[in-house]
């Protein structure tokens, strides 16, 4: 605190100097140490200010262009530039450097700082061109620039010509030189990067020497998370915890090493903890944790940690439930080219994707739905499973888009499926084909459903798909067999209920009226329908029992019909006006005409005008038969 103090004092009064005296050739060594001290107090500090360095040697640059410090304050500019990762702003004061000092004996260094940059933005081949031109121009002078190659063989994983370089370079300097320890660290990078755990253990002990030789530097620290990372690599996590630490502690500024060691402590802590406890470790692990990960890939979106740091977050907000922003993370990962967590990370999505759908679809948004489905089919693509087209498909059908669904249905049945989730996408396969008339597709894959499914507790449904099919085909016999098949299966209600009515009604159809009678006891003792269904029923009987005059089973159908289900409609009105044409057949005047009564109170015009007719008619009859009780002799 005291050093930094003295430090801001010093630099007041090297800038009042300059301020007093900028004509004295003394100013721009006073803005020059000024500027030095300002980058000095930076360095230490917690949240380093990179733009006040910047700001300092760029004024001594502009405003003495011309002085013997201007050189080495244009080269601090770029590196306070690239501290703060604005590359390409770095690149620009490069190239006015270059310009402006080619006779400088920093200019080798500036093209140096300027292949790197363009490694910075991927420019890989401008940095080749660059350093071989210089190096084919005067191999001596620009000797760093093998440094840079060495780097570009490494970044382009061509391990074998990184080491022939580096060992190369090695041979050029002294053991004790820097030039001689940059080689060292870029072969212990390029073994790091090997396939063989022999060469990496070399790799780590070359830079661990690095390490010990160089001190504590910004560049010792960085190594020493790449050690760490390696360590995890050969999951030798012990040792690559006790790396991160020691980042943790003896770095001051919130730098690369100290953001990703931050980072990785918290992630060796996460992962340690089984799934099944996972969502109970989240209650009690800090949600600002999260700002560990989340500072990491802000500053580092595209380092080789980032995917983990994107997984390790996404495994955070699922198990909160924060379903967009993990589905968020889930995108970013694949879209950054995916890895080890991949497949964890597609369920995950996958999983979101299949309960947003079937939100939608259970609130009948079957637009949004199908929207949602072609917005995500990549992602849909590649997890591979088949739930999202079978939610896709009902949405589809919701629209009355049957040809489609079925195709989205026949797709999903490519992909991974419950047992259940396919038997639901072959059924429903099954009732578009007849819903659309395609005969020959419904014969084929009911064919496949009777023999795959024959001991499934839907298979009743089966039948009563095949009576329908057999029904189209009017072949009734087959049809009338089939349903008795589903009844005697059993299945669900609506299933069962289908070929329950469809089997009467073709017995019916028939004039078959003891078996409907019969099956109808069958189905009211067992409660196979409701109410409704057997109002429906009994009126059907009933209509049919007319047409045959069975006036007795026609009244006991149509009185049952009245029993069940609702007391309006026009079904209703239908029953009483025809329950009054039994009860008048039958003799049952009086109560045939309070049944027309009802029936002209209906809503149906059509058949309040007919229960009107009768009710004269009735009343016209009964009068001829009382006077023509007066007329009889006595």
């Amino acid at each position: 605190m005291r050093e930094a103090k003295e430090g801001l004092e010093a630099i007041k009064a090297f800038l009042a100097f300059q301020s007093t005296y900028p004509d004295d050739p003394r100013a721009s060594e006073a803005l020059w140490l000024a500027a030095l001290l300002n980058k000095e107090i930076a360095s230490v500090e917690q949240s380093p200010n990179w733009e006040s360095v910047r700001d300092f040697f760029r004024d001594l640059a502009i405003t003495y262009p011309d002085a013997p410090q201007a050189p080495a304050a244009y080269l601090e500019v770029i590196a306070a530039h690239l501290k703060m990762h604005l590359y390409r702003e770095a690149l620009g004061y490069l190239n006015i450097f270059l310009e402006k000092y080619p006779q400088s004996a920093e200019f080798p260094n500036g093209i140096k700082e300027k292949a790197r940059v363009l490694m910075k933005i991927g420019k890989i081949s401008e940095a080749r061109e660059l350093c071989l031109a210089y190096l084919k121009k005067d191999e001596i002078t620009f000797r760093e620039l093998e440094w840079v190659m060495a780097e570009i063989y490494l970044e382009e994983g061509q391990l074998e010509l990184t080491i022939q370089t580096a060992d190369r370079l090695m041979g050029y300097f002294p053991d004790i030189s820097q030039e001689r320890l940059d080689a060292i660290r870029i072969k212990g990078l390029a073994l790091l990067d090997g396939a063989d755990s022999k060469a990496r253990a070399e790799g780590r002990s070359l830079l661990f020497y690095f390490v010990n030789v160089s001190g504590s530097s910004g560049d010792t620290f960085e190594i020493m998370a790449k050690i760490a990372e390696n360590y995890l690599r050969d999951g030798e996590e012990t040792a690559a915890r006790l790396l991160y630490k020691k980042i943790v502690e003896s770095v001051s500024t919130d730098e690369y090493p100290k953001i990703l060691s931050r980072f990785r402590l918290v992630w060796l802590v996460d992962r340690s903890i089984p799934d099944e406890q996972w969502s109970t470790y989240l209650t009690t692990a800090p949600s600002a944790e999260d700002t560990v990960y989340q500072n990491f890939l802000e500053g580092f979106y595209t380092d080789r940690a980032a995917q983990d740091a994107r997984y390790g977050l996404l495994k955070r907000f699922e198990a909160r439930g924060d379903s967009e922003q993990a589905y968020d993370l889930g995108q970013r990962y694949l879209q950054q080219g995916g890895g080890l967590f991949e497949a964890q990370i597609l369920v995950v999505m996958e999983g979101i994707l299949a309960r947003k759908m079937q939100s939608l679809l259970d609130s009948q948004s079957y637009s949004d739905l199908y929207d949602l489905y072609k917005r995500e089919y990549p992602v849909i693509r590649q997890a591979g499973k088949g739930r999202p087209l079978l939610l896709t498909g009902r949405a589809l059908e919701g629209l009355g888009l049957l040809k489609q669904a079925a195709l989205v249905y026949y797709r999903a049945l490519a992909l991974s499926l419950t047992d259940e989730e396919k038997s639901e996408l072959y059924f429903r396969r099954a009732g578009i084909y007849l819903a659309t008339g395609d005969l020959v597709a419904s014969e084929r894959l009911l064919k496949f459903m009777r023999r795959l499914y024959a001991d499934h507790p839907r298979s009743g449904e089966i039948y009563a798909l095949s009576g329908r099919l057999r029904e189209r085909q009017n072949r009734m016999d087959d049809a009338l067999l089939f349903y008795k098949f589903a009844i005697e299966k059993g299945g669900p209600p609506a299933s069962l209920a289908d070929a329950l009515v469809n089997r009467i009604r073709l017995l019916l159809a028939q004039d078959r009226l003891d078996e409907s009678v019969d099956l109808l006891t069958q189905a009211d003792e067992k409660q196979w329908l409701l109410p409704e269904s057997f109002q429906e029923i009994y009126a059907h009987l009933g209509k049919v029992a007319i047409r045959l005059e069975n006036n007795e089973m026609a009244r006991w159908a149509m009185e049952s019909a009245l029993s069940e289900g609702g007391d309006s409609g026009e079904q209703i009105q239908e029953i009483h006006l025809l329950l009054g044409d039994v009860y008048v057949k039958l003799g049952l005047v009086e109560l045939g005409l309070k049944q027309y009564e009802m029936a002209r109170n209906g809503d149906d015009s059509r058949l309040s005008t007919l229960a009107r007719e009768r009710i004269m008619q009735a009343g016209i009859e009964k009068s001829l038969v009382n006077v023509s009780g007066i007329l009889e002799p006595k």
